[in-house]
């Protein structure tokens, strides 16, 4: 079992400063700027129409989706490249520890990996094979290298006690990517479930097993996946707290071997944890209970080989891959070796090459500028907050409290994780193996014991960002504070449209439909009148209704529930970053005029080209499903919809497709 970190469910004084106004970039910097803005417009098109194809049209004409790309973001995606590059170097010249150089060349080690075939497996499946009954394999179950066999786990803060970790267990078990591809309503979902049938027989196959047992894993996920929640079910922090002493977790389910499983996970002396989907238990106990020895043998083989398919030999890999990439989301070849390498050495001790990313790509005064902009930006929200005439006066002053004791971090972790005690073994799969025995024991060893606030989600070299609710807290990593995002030569609205509306996007998280039930210290807990709660749910209503049904892909829609969160985040985003923005122009802050756009409408349009994203069919198809954001386009599109100073910038008439006579405001 591996432990995850909190779920981006969860995850997903005002400060003054702000920056300086920043003197006229070099002339050929900005000719830069202009001509990639140039580059990726489509001037044929009315931004009053469709903005998004006005922003992004000419990129969407000119790049051609690669095979070995699913999806690929003019921001994100781009920013990631370059970030693999700088990433590779460092690893190619050891990457300062040694235990990172030894781990990337093991994955690279391809002639080591197809002489080694299965035999990396061998020991674990015989332990599998040697299992007497349906305890001793889920017991086995949390020792392998493998997440959510049988159901999830985790270790992070308590909901009502967030300076304490808590143990808590959850659904799980599924090698689908959500319960509904179980239960079929078409033709294609059909024939989906059929192929993957088919390919847990043929892994099952190449391990050495009986492929024809796929029936018995299938019918097991099946069992599993009735008792599951739908993605957007998991949405609500209310509904995932349901703290359950040890002496009763007979109660949720007696046919589930709790006090072994407890034993197991060196946790005999815990004596609460969070069940967050109670409902799910029963359903694993009548499987570990009424399922055949050889059908739950078959089921803890296939997660095994799921898992580790990836990192053994090309037979392996590349069924693996035929599945979960060409199947669920159309890429058509695997990315190169040495990129796969490269994240999965970010992935198992990203705070260590971390550590070495900062140094080459994080210099100067990058995140005091950063932070600045964040101060900015968090000033804008206090200063919106007078204006919500939905929120009450004591409301208001508790939410001014919960933004002021919001913890900014920015860049990297003053104090990285050092993994003492990791001691890599023998082989990339081997390798892989040991560093999840170590975070296993490292994330266990901490339940019940204060959360250090110190703490990361993501290593520095990630191309993202998130707010945790129990934590408080808005965290930018190193890797997403470059360009196109940001960058100290860019004109001041460009920074704002694209980074700046990350920013306030991640602040609008900590008041968003599942952020606004924690308060200033992470606790869940109420401090909404009932009246303006119930005011902020016709709002929030409004905005779900705007994205609900929008067309994504192969008859998928936008889910307006799933996507709420992200979606309230989006429109406050843009709306703060562009009051940031305002605000900095009226203190004295001048920007250039670039591609003939005032700096007005420039940081909208540096917004938009930031999401120019392609992506197949498959992907679309599948991110509607599973993803808990809206498409790019309308992440462009829908919020701009509803933001004023838009409409004003453009000279967007009421009643055209981007100025609605009717919108959405939360924030």
């Amino acid at each position: 079992m591996r432990l995850v970190r909190p779920s981006l469910i969860l995850l997903a004084a005002c400060a003054t400063s702000r920056p300086a106004p920043s003197p006229a970039p070099l002339r050929g910097v900005l000719a830069e700027v202009e001509a990639s803005v140039e580059s990726a417009l489509d001037r044929s098109a009315d931004a009053c129409t469709d903005f998004y194809r006005f922003a992004c049209g000419g990129w969407l004409d000119a790049y051609e989706l690669p095979p070995d790309r699913s999806v690929f973001g003019r921001g994100f995606s781009a920013i990631a490249e370059g970030n693999q590059q700088i990433l590779k170097g460092l690893l190619e010249a050891g990457g300062g520890d040694p235990r990172l150089g030894a781990y990337y060349e093991a994955c690279m080690d391809t002639a080591a990996v197809e002489a080694a075939g299965a035999d990396p497996l061998a020991a674990d499946l015989a332990r599998i094979d040697a299992a007497p009954d349906a305890t001793a394999l889920l017991l086995l179950s949390t020792e392998l290298a493998v997440e959510d066999v049988f159901l999830g786990a985790g270790v992070f803060p308590d909901f009502t006690r967030p300076d304490t970790n808590a143990f808590h267990i959850a659904q799980g078990g599924l090698g689908l990517p959500e319960r509904g591809y179980y239960f079929p309503e078409d033709d294609e979902g059909r024939a989906l479930l059929a192929d993957y049938e088919a390919h847990v027989g043929a892994m099952l196959g190449l391990a050495g097993r009986d492929p024809a047992a796929a029936a018995a894993v299938l019918a097991i996920e099946t069992a599993l996946a009735t008792a599951s929640r739908a993605p957007a079910d998991m949405r609500d922090p209310r509904t995932l707290h349901h703290p359950t002493a040890v002496a009763d977790l007979p109660s949720v389910d007696a046919r589930v071997p709790w006090t072994a499983l407890l034993a197991a996970l060196d946790l005999d002396d815990v004596e609460q944890l969070n069940v967050m989907t109670p409902e799910f238990f029963p359903a694993l106990g009548e499987v570990l209970a009424e399922r055949p020895l050889d059908d739950l043998r078959a089921y803890v083989a296939w997660h095994l080989v799921h898992a580790a398919a990836p990192y053994l030999s090309s037979s392996f890999d590349e069924a693996h891959f035929a599945f979960y990439g060409t199947r669920l989301t159309g890429q058509q070849q695997q990315r190169d070796r040495w990129k796969r390498c490269v994240d999965r050495v970010d992935d198992a001790m990203g705070e260590l090459l971390g550590a070495a990313y900062v140094a080459e790509a994080f210099a100067g005064d990058s995140k005091a500028t950063a932070l600045a902009m964040v101060g900015d930006v968090e000033g804008a929200f206090a200063a919106g907050l007078a204006d919500l005439a939905w929120m009450d006066e004591p409301t208001r002053e508790r939410a001014h409290a919960k933004l002021d004791a919001i913890t900014n971090k920015i860049g990297y972790p003053d104090a990285p994780e050092t993994y003492e005690g990791l001691a890599l073994a023998d082989g990339s799969w081997a390798n892989q193996a040991a560093v999840a025995a170590w975070s296993r024991a490292d994330q266990l060893a901490k339940v019940g014991e204060p959360v250090d606030r110190a703490e990361w989600g993501m290593s520095a070299p990630t191309v993202n960002a998130y707010y945790n609710p129990l934590m408080n807290e808005i965290v930018f990593p190193a890797g997403i504070l470059q360009p196109p995002f940001f960058s100290a030569d860019f004109p001041t609205a460009m920074n704002y449209g694209a980074i700046g509306m990350v920013i306030g996007h991640e602040i609008t998280h900590g008041f968003d439909d599942s952020g606004r039930h924690f308060g200033p210290d992470g606790t869940m807990a109420p401090w909404w009148d009932d009246e303006v709660g119930s005011r902020f749910d016709t709002q929030a209503a409004c905005v779900a209704g705007a994205y609900d049904g929008l067309e994504v892909a192969a008859g998928a829609t936008v889910n307006g529930q799933l996507t709420l969160g992200e979606n309230i985040a989006d429109l406050g985003g843009i709306k703060l970053a562009s009051a940031a923005y305002a605000h900095w122009l009226q203190e004295g802050g001048r920007d250039a005029r670039v591609a003939g756009f005032t700096p007005e409408q420039l940081l909208f349009v540096g917004y938009a080209q930031s999401w120019c994203t392609e992506m197949r069919p498959e992907a679309e198809a599948l991110r509607a499903r599973t993803d808990s954001h809206s498409p790019p386009r309308y992440r462009v599109n829908v919020p701009l919809q509803h933001t004023p100073a838009f409409r004003q910038a453009f000279s967007c008439e009421v009643g055209s497709p981007m100025a609605p006579a009717e919108t959405c405001a939360v924030w």
